[in-house]
């Protein structure tokens, strides 16, 4: 029988983490949807031609108000009907109907209070870098980066209109704390993607609007959420094939760990061959550190969650999420309702026909994969003059 772990706090007071805790909140953390490695198709690394563009400047991308719902009963249920706009909501909506009373009292309580809305969204840790996401350096910053923050203004927006206080979107990178496991420690490109994204959202007017905030900053005792993480660790090893449930969500996540998460020096093709294999057969050293991303990823996750880290910095504000899954974090497209992948997991590609149709690049630009990009024939490297970095791709059209 699997025994409880009790950890004392400096206060003496007690933590509990018990197998059943573990079950019950392992599901929260991680998305169970498999997906078969071998199925994504290969598409051969090319030469692409490129185009030099001056400059890019915010002022492509003007500012649009989404309307609350006509009906909306007060400003609460009409702030609530903006953020379940589906440009704006992630997923489907069934998912969040038994959580909008608790979004609709989060709201409640600051509109009573005449305060700015709080969101609290984590995300934006860095470019990744498996061979198959994005091909960029750690701190670079493209045109994904660019939407992100064109689509946190429409949202401030949009609230403000109907509702004078507005509102405050934090986002939370993780960068730094799992730096270990995705950067191989280097945090300095970190601080650098950070800082760049500081000095875009005041090309955007967000200062005092958006805040980028370290997840890690949040935690006040290292020592406690250290031991809490090593705990929880060690009861994931235990419960490691001998829990279905525990079992099937740490094999999906070492699959996606491999493929999408883990920095390689591999080449696209390199990568591709490593993937075809199955998990027990590739090199032991890889199998190693693949396992011990998944544990550690899951470890610091479920430690933030058992500390309430995020909610004791945030008691009130609205817990956003980049996933949608049925619990109470209210999920957001950071680009549009078009795309599933975040700008820091993938490329920006602009279709050029929409573009010159609708003059809006921000419902004309998906992100994409690395490697996808190699199956459109028209496939194009836009650059801003004086980066060696492609800024985005252009491709006539997604349906080649």
């Amino acid at each position: 029988m699997l025994t409880d772990f009790q950890i004392i706090t400096q206060d003496n007071n007690y933590i509990s983490l018990s197998p059943l805790w573990l079950r019950e909140n392992f599901s929260e953390i991680i998305i169970f949807k498999n997906f078969d490695a071998q199925s994504l198709p290969y598409y051969p690394q090319r030469n692409l031609p490129k185009n030099v563009i001056d400059d890019f400047s915010t002022e492509i991308l003007t500012p649009r108000i989404i309307h609350p719902n006509q009906d909306a009963l007060n400003t609460s249920s009409a702030i609530l009907s903006i953020l379940l706009k589906a440009n704006i909501r992630r997923g489907s909506l069934t998912t969040l109907e038994p959580y909008l009373h608790t979004f609709l009292s989060k709201i409640n309580y600051f509109v009573e209070r005449s305060e700015p809305i709080q969101i609290v969204l984590p995300t934006i840790p860095h470019k990744k870098q498996s061979p198959l996401t994005t091909g960029h350096s750690m701190d670079f910053v493209d045109l994904g980066e660019y939407l992100l923050m064109s689509q946190l203004r429409n949202i401030l927006l949009s609230v403000e209109k109907i509702y004078n206080p507005g509102a405050k979107i934090t986002l939370l990178s993780d960068g730094i704390l799992l730096a270990d496991i995705f950067t191989n420690n280097d945090k300095s490109l970190i601080h650098n993607y950070m800082q760049k994204l500081n000095d875009l959202k005041n090309q955007f007017n967000l200062n005092g609007l958006v805040n980028i905030e370290g997840l890690d900053n949040l935690i006040k005792d290292r020592e406690l959420f250290a031991q809490v993480h090593d705990d929880i660790k060690r009861l994931l090893y235990t419960l490691y094939k001998k829990d279905v449930l525990i079992t099937q969500g740490l094999d999906i996540l070492k699959k996606a760990m491999l493929v999408f998460n883990l920095p390689f020096d591999h080449s696209l093709e390199e990568h591709f061959f490593l993937m075809k294999i199955p998990l027990h057969k590739i090199p032991y050293n890889i199998r190693a550190l693949v396992e011990y991303a998944t544990v550690d990823y899951v470890s610091t996750l479920l430690a933030l969650k058992k500390l309430d880290i995020i909610k004791m910095s945030y008691p009130h504000a609205i817990r956003a999420s980049v996933h949608d899954k049925p619990t109470p974090n209210f999920p957001l497209n950071l680009i549009n309702k078009k795309t599933s992948i975040f700008p820091y997991n993938g490329i920006p590609v602009v279709r050029r026909g929409k573009y010159e149709r609708t003059q809006n690049i921000q419902s004309s630009t998906k992100i994409i994969r690395l490697y996808e990009i190699y199956k459109y024939p028209s496939a194009t490297e836009i650059f801003i003059d004086g980066q060696d970095e492609p800024f985005y791709y252009e491709i006539d059209s997604l349906n080649e």
